[in-house]
């Protein structure tokens, strides 16, 4: 169990940091089931150990030497709060997560209650050199765990909700002392979390209104508003799924130190030991292995640290030789990585999902499936550069009045009065109408070509995205709870009413009778 523990701990750390890169289902899949794997089996670990004395009958040994080996093993539950700890880079696989942080801070508080039973219960045949070490490991172990629980809580809700507290990084004072892409990203991304839970500029104050607002300055490119963007979205991204917040504050940098100097020192009392170190066995190569695992994962913790932007935004770190190539090396990175916008037609959705026998979509219901099924299925992730860079470029610019005068939309009383209805209405009836309409081209025929085509392939691609911004990610809109019924209502009106009509027939019919 404790290998097993050590393997999760390994994946995540390694694989769990790429869900912002990449859109892989199957990774995510796998990072997924990874993180809802790790706290049970360490867990599970930790009360295995109580039973390890009677297992193998410790107080009936007469060798010293054997009891010498056999009694090492409790030096890992400690290991084990390490892992219950969790690498940095993934500390909640969904917002959710973030607020049942007071959940964590119970199986702590259990957890280590369990680990100190295991050495009360034991602790008059342990020698006294391990208990020495054993005492260091628990320090750096809740340490780690507490930083968790911490990261979990900056990440729910409420906190966001709150106004910036004195704990919290601190946005730089001046642009020029680091970074001026990550500068700007960190001031504005701090001062606007909570926009995050509903919140208004005008809610969170004058400074946050001033700081989200003025994030680029008016001479900027669009390549590089799209950059100090995307290093914003980072920010966010580290502030509700990672320990950056906490590893970035002045308590969080403290109790890290603390927690790697206790690791240090348990590790050369460990290697001082002559006692532990006699038997060359399984259980000696284990501890080892722990002790190297533990110094991999925070060594790379490190690096990670030095090439994040909340680094790049204090500190000019342009004069280190080492900090260049490990920059080099993570630009190369994300240069791999584009600028994806998330897909979903509602209407291909329900016209396939009629293919489906009505028992055995009941019983996609009935499992908590039928959302899965949909994600992998129907949601798609496409490149679109000439959207970002177009809706960038409008970012922090300000059009003269004359300007504006010429690009407003001569609009219909009936499209006016579409606008006026709820976000989520104005959404659902302007995809159903853009299907309508767009589905009577056909892209790369000869019904539309040259421009008229890439104009038509645009539209279909907005269409999509606020439709899957809807249906799979409803907390990025102003929508209410009644977003979430329009996808089972349409499909349900589509399996009674298609009568084997071809898509856009189904559409038109449903816009006259329905719309």
């Amino acid at each position: 169990m404790v290998l097993i523990s050590l393997v999760l701990q390994l994946f995540m750390l390694f694989a769990g940091n790429t869900r912002r890169w990449f859109r892989t289902g199957w990774l995510r899949f796998l990072v997924w089931l990874a993180y809802l794997a790790a706290f049970p089996v360490a867990a599970s670990a930790i009360g295995l150990f109580s039973q390890y004395e009677d297992k193998y009958k410790l107080r009936s040994l007469e060798s010293f030497e054997h009891l010498q080996t056999l009694t090492l093993p409790f030096l890992w539950p400690p290991f084990l709060l390490l892992h219950l700890g969790g690498p940095d880079g993934i500390t909640a696989f969904s917002i959710e997560d973030n607020n049942l942080w007071t959940r964590q801070l119970i199986n702590l508080m259990f957890q280590l209650g369990l680990a100190l039973y295991v050495f009360w219960k034991s602790f008059d045949l342990l020698d006294s050199q391990l208990i020495i070490v054993a005492v260091p490991l628990f320090v750096a172990g809740i340490i780690k765990y507490w930083e968790r629980i911490w990261a979990l809580k900056k990440g729910s809700r409420d906190s966001l909700d709150c106004r910036m507290k004195n704990e919290d990084p601190s946005p730089p004072a001046q642009a020029q002392s680091g970074d001026v892409v990550a500068s700007c990203a960190l001031n504005s991304a701090l001062s606007g979390r909570g926009l995050l839970v509903g919140r208004t500029l005008l809610q969170l104050g004058s400074r946050a209104e001033i700081e989200v607002l003025s994030i680029f300055p008016a001479t900027e490119s669009t390549k590089r508003k799209l950059k100090i963007i995307l290093t914003e979205l980072g920010m966010i991204y580290d502030m509700l799924y990672t320990k950056t917040m906490v590893l970035h504050s002045r308590t969080g940098i403290m109790l890290r130190c603390i927690a790697l100097v206790a690791m240090t020192v348990a590790h050369v009392l460990f290697l001082t030991n002559q006692h532990m170190n006699v038997e060359k066995g399984r259980n000696l190569v284990i501890t080892y292995d722990l002790f190297l695992m533990s110094y991999c994962m925070e060594a790379l913790s490190i690096l990670v640290a030095i090439d994040s932007p909340w680094t790049r935004a204090r500190f000019n770190l342009g004069t280190f030789c080492l900090t260049q190539l490990i920059l080099c090396c993570f630009t190369q990175v994300l240069s791999m990585s584009n600028t994806y916008m998330g897909q979903f037609n509602l209407a291909d959705y329900s016209m396939s999902k009629k293919s489906t026998s009505k028992f055995i979509s009941e019983v996609y219901e009935a499992l908590g499936l039928e959302k899965h099924w949909r994600n992998f299925w129907h949601i798609k992730h496409v490149e679109d550069k000439v959207i970002v860079l177009y809706i960038v470029g409008l970012f922090g610019t300000e059009p003269n009045h004359s300007e504006g005068r010429s690009r407003q939309l001569n609009l219909g009383q009936e499209l006016k009065d579409l606008l006026n209805l709820p976000f989520e209405h104005t959404i659902f009836r302007l995809h159903i109408w853009t299907e309508l309409h767009l589905s009577t081209y056909s892209l790369g025929g000869g019904g539309v070509v040259g421009e008229m085509s890439l104009l038509v392939a645009e539209c279909w691609k907005l269409s999509n995205y606020l439709m899957y911004l809807m249906s799979v990610c409803p907390s990025m809109l102003p929508v209410s709870s009644v977003a979430r019924d329009f996808e089972p209502l349409f499909s349900e009106w589509v399996r009674d009413n298609h009568n084997n009509l071809t898509k856009a027939e189904v559409l038109e019919k449903y816009a006259n009778t329905v719309l």
